[in-house]
């Protein structure tokens, strides 16, 4: 079941979905005759819960498999809930429920079931903020909860809770930047304070505080220049700062601002999109090649 797990991870990051999904598949089956033979063993219902959410994150790339991807991190839930039940002393246990219930909250809130999305995603908050003597405040856990609020901030902006989004985003934002402060060269840390100014603009936006919006808005787009700059063959980041360009540039143009800036900004998010189609093509030609 390991080896096959490995092999999925491998074919997920060379984008051979097909594969991973098979390899998941695979080790699932292992999985579920292992619980089956020893419903006692923690160590293979976690292994368990694991693969589900492997597998869910392969489904949920595509948009009509998300139905199918819920229903994995769903039963991925179930275990680590009957496992946290069973060992409450388990400080690991309940930092992958957290873990899963916030991911299952992600996946909701795209599917836009808003209110089960913002269940699972306080039942995470609530899961990390135990006290800290059972569930001590690494780093990747600081991180881990940061996700959680921005992800419960845009459930809040989608159902137009905007002072409660904002207070949620910014805590986020908060959190972020001391992480940053220790470890300023983390592009996973800076891409999340990135999408998390966005938001923040967002939810200022529709509060009609447009100088705020700004505000936030060029700061996600000053990280995100900087991380295309750092790391230009990384799709991903020009994609996103295609996105928070766009967004500033609407702003700027509902709010009366010049034809040069308001083209200036369209061109360079035109720019990066193209630039991000190309990379996700020249990727897609080598794994073709790669695979014969």
């Amino acid at each position: 079941a390991l080896a096959y797990g490995q092999v999925g991870a491998i074919h997920e990051r060379l984008g051979n979905y097909s594969e991973s999904e098979a390899a998941f598949r695979n080790a699932l089956t292992l999985l579920e005759e292992l619980v089956q033979d020893d419903p006692g063993s923690a160590a293979s219902r976690v292994a368990m819960a694991d693969n589900l959410q492997q597998l869910a994150a392969n489904y949920a790339r595509f948009h009509e498999r998300r139905e199918e991807a819920e229903g994995l991190i769903h039963r991925a839930v179930e275990i680590l809930v009957k496992l946290v039940d069973a060992f409450p002393e388990e400080a690991d246990y309940r930092r992958r429920l957290a873990a899963a219930h916030a991911a299952d909250g992600r996946l909701l809130r795209d599917m836009h079931r808003l209110e089960a999305a913002e269940q699972h995603l306080r039942a995470a908050l609530s899961l990390w903020d135990a006290p800290a003597k059972d569930m001590p405040k690494s780093l990747e856990e600081i991180a881990s909860r940061s996700a959680t609020l921005h992800g419960l901030g845009t459930v809040l902006i989608e159902t137009t809770r905007l002072k409660e989004a904002n207070a949620c985003l910014s805590e986020a934002r908060h959190a972020l930047t001391e992480l940053l402060d220790s470890t300023p060269q983390s592009c996973l840390l800076r891409q999340a304070l990135a999408k998390v100014e966005r938001d923040l603009g967002r939810a200022y936006l529709q509060s009609s505080d447009s100088g705020k919006a700004e505000m936030h808005l060029r700061r996600a787009v000053a990280i995100e220049r900087q991380l295309a700059a750092d790391y230009p063959t990384a799709i991903a980041y020009h994609a996103s700062l295609a996105q928070s360009l766009e967004d500033l540039r609407r702003l700027l143009n509902a709010a009366g601002a010049s034809d040069d800036d308001i083209e200036a900004l369209r061109a360079e998010a035109e720019r990066h999109r193209n630039d991000a189609a190309a990379i996700r093509d020249v990727a897609e030609r080598k794994r073709r090649s790669a695979n014969g």
